[in-house]
């Protein structure tokens, strides 16, 4: 209060009694901080100046000191604080440092109600630099008492002054409690604080509803950019699929053109050779040459079969088997049969990949009932429903050990290739009861096997 001490003297409680140029003083330290509070001549002293060395502090406890003006002497025990803490009110509500007047014509400037009666307050987002004046309601010493403030949502604790007057500038938009409270000249503080709740409401561009659309609009964006992109490769797959079998039926036609021609060409000289011969040494050659002319026809035929994009679906696929079936078995003792064969089934697409293995599978099979089974008849079933496909190939032969069998090249072939197409093939053969081959797979619209439960 004065740094100018004429006297000191410490009270029965440990309380310090400092006499000044600026009135008396006392100081004490309580939960962990010193605390000072002084007192004038609006207190009833007789003058706020003391002497020096006029100080005393008597046997029942009595402190003395003198000044110009006369002797001040006092219990400590009979200083009390005052226990009553002061009421507080807002007296002056600003913005942008310019007093906000209360109704008026211009209402979205203005307050509704004296800011002291507001217990809530909203604002638009461009009105964020807020002033409050305040003032403790104490007759006693008012020039003496004390505020601490706190804007809950930007301070972080409260915030201690003598000054009755506060600032916050630039404040974003959202919500806030402003709280502030008063302490009397004994710094006796209010138990509950005055609270204002602030609002201030965010531009039309950052409102939930904007967010809301924004939010809409990137989902769509970002829908309709993902529809354009599968469209757009849906678009190239199709053209490059269109193209694909564009070159694979230039291929199958310039294939038959050219090697069929040039095969037919080979097996006519060699008839008109074998034909011609009297030679006993060369006719044999010419043979084996016709057999393997008709074997690469054979071949060839499969390969431009293969090649044709028109017979990318399973009905073509079992009709190639079937007519291959009923040509290899015609000159043999074996009688083919096939059933379940319907024209639903071009409507499955099958890939020339899988197409080649499935057939090329079932050769495997129709090769080994010809020449091990020694059966009598040999009969193919096929039955699809709901994509997946079931394929029944059995013979009444003579059967043998699967186990024995499952280590020779052909069963391994046919293993291999069910894999291939995504299939399960099954086998069941016991000496003299015959063999029955199972091959079930389910196939997607698009022609891709996936493997069988």
């Amino acid at each position: 209060p004065n740094d100018v001490v004429y006297g000191l003297l410490e009270d029965d409680t440990g309380r310090l009694w400092a006499s000044t140029n600026g009135g008396l003083s006392m100081i004490q330290y309580e939960e962990g901080a010193f605390r000072c509070q002084s007192f004038t001549h609006e207190d009833g002293l007789p003058g706020n100046e003391f002497n020096q060395y006029a100080f005393y502090k008597a046997e029942n406890g009595l402190l003395l000191f003198g000044g110009p003006n006369g002797l001040t002497f006092f219990n400590p025990a009979d200083i009390r604080p005052y226990p009553h803490p002061p009421g507080l009110a807002l007296t002056a509500f600003e913005l942008f440092n310019q007093p906000v007047p209360i109704g008026g014509e211009e209402k979205k400037s203005s307050l509704p109600a004296p800011i002291d009666e507001l217990s809530t307050l909203e604002l638009k987002h461009y009105q964020n630099h807020l002033s409050f004046e305040f003032a403790a309601l104490s007759y006693l010493q008012p020039e003496n008492c004390r505020y601490a403030y706190m804007l809950e949502g930007l301070d972080p604790a409260w915030v201690y002054t003598e000054r009755r007057h506060i600032s916050y500038p630039n404040l974003s938009p959202g919500r806030y409690t402003l709280k502030i409270k008063a302490a009397n000249h004994d710094d006796i503080w209010m138990e509950q604080p005055r609270t204002l709740r602030i609002t201030i409401l965010p531009p039309w561009w950052a409102t939930p509803w904007a967010w809301a659309f924004y939010a809409a609009t990137l989902l769509g964006g970002a829908v309709w950019f993902v529809r354009w992109r599968e469209g757009t490769v849906r678009r190239e797959e199709r053209i490059r699929e269109a193209e694909r079998e564009s070159f694979r039926k230039r291929s199958a036609r310039d294939f038959h053109d050219e090697a069929g021609n040039k095969i037919t060409k080979i097996a006519l000289l060699t008839g008109v050779a074998q034909s011609r011969t009297r030679d006993p040494h060369l006719q044999p050659l010419l043979q084996e040459i016709a057999a393997h002319v008709e074997e690469l026809r054979n071949g060839m035929r499969d390969f431009i079969w293969v090649l044709d994009p028109s017979q990318d679906n399973l009905y073509n696929s079992l009709l190639r088997i079937r007519d291959f079936a009923n040509h290899f078995f015609e000159n043999s003792s074996i009688t083919f049969q096939m059933e379940g064969l319907h024209p639903r089934m071009e409507r499955v697409a099958l890939s020339a990949h899988h197409r080649r293995q499935l057939l090329l599978l079932v050769k495997e099979a129709l090769t080994n009932c010809l020449r091990h089974s020694e059966a009598a008849n040999a009969h193919l079933k096929v039955h699809l429903k709901e994509g997946l496909v079931h394929l029944l190939f059995h013979d009444d032969g003579k059967g043998f050990d699967p186990r024995q069998a499952s280590h020779g090249q052909g069963m391994k072939n046919m293993i291999a290739r069910a894999k291939i197409i995504g299939a399960q093939l099954q086998v069941h053969s016991l000496p003299g009861q015959g063999t029955t081959l199972e091959l079930t797979w389910k196939i997607t619209q698009k022609g891709e096997p996936l493997p069988a439960p």
